[in-house]
């Protein structure tokens, strides 16, 4: 699968499973959005991987589900 260039949004991503798809992806190329409702652990991530884009947001509450979405589409192009 040709991932260069393609955009990808990972929930939960700032640990375990999704931190290191994160890194995966990134190394193939892709934009990687990593969202995640706690902020330190954004932070950590972003400096792990600095070409990541983070987005506090938890995905269970409808306003952050609206706010990210409209987040990503600004980022999307």
């Amino acid at each position: 699968m040709k991932i260069s260039g393609k955009t990808i949004l990972i929930t939960g991503g700032t640990s375990g499973i999704g931190l290191e798809s994160a890194r995966q992806f990134l190394a193939e190329g892709a934009n990687v959005i990593v969202t995640g409702r706690n902020q330190d652990k954004l932070d950590f991530a972003k400096k792990m991987l600095p070409q990541l884009t983070v987005i506090k947001s938890d995905v269970e509450k409808q306003d952050d589900a609206v706010a990210l979405f409209e987040k990503v589409s600004s980022l999307v192009v």
